[in-house]
Formats: C-alpha cells, structure tokens, sequence
C-alpha cells in the first residue's frame, strides 16, 4: 500500500493539515514527507509497512484557538457590560 492510498482510506488531507509536513514513523526512522507540490507528491509517494504511523501536522489557528477556549467568560462579560 502507498502513502497516498493510505491517506486516501483515511479521506484525504484537509484544510487544517499541512500537506508539506507528513512524517511516516517506521521504527526509529522519521521520514518527512511533502504533498505540496507534483514533484513532492512523485518523489515522496513511499511504500507503507505494517507499523508505520502516519502524522500529518495541523494547521495552528491561534486565534480561533484563543477565541474558542474563553468564549464563556467572554459571553459573561459581554453579558454583565450590557
């Protein structure tokens, strides 16, 4: 099975991962992997073993991130202002 077939099974790579930084662990092995362009996708497009582990980074939204995690002391204080 190959890499793409692997993240195909697993829908795609959406839009809050980063398709430049796949990393394939294989043992004590990393290898990086990039999806961003055709040649990355024809030079890097490996052969998965039984084992490998597959991690594709996400995109750091801070400011969502931020706004999501204090949005209930924000609503309190919106709230108490009004």
């Amino acid at each position: 099975v190959r890499l793409t077939e692997v993240l195909a099974m697993a829908k795609g790579i959406d839009n809050n991962a980063k398709a430049q930084n796949i990393r394939v662990l294989r043992g004590k092995e990393v290898f990086v992997v990039d999806f961003s362009t055709m040649q990355g996708y024809i030079k890097n497009d490996m052969l998965i073993a039984p084992g490998d582990i597959v991690y594709i980074e996400p995109v750091r939204r801070s400011f969502i991130e931020i706004t999501r995690d204090y949005s209930p002391l924000l609503s309190v204080l919106v709230s108490f202002v009004t």
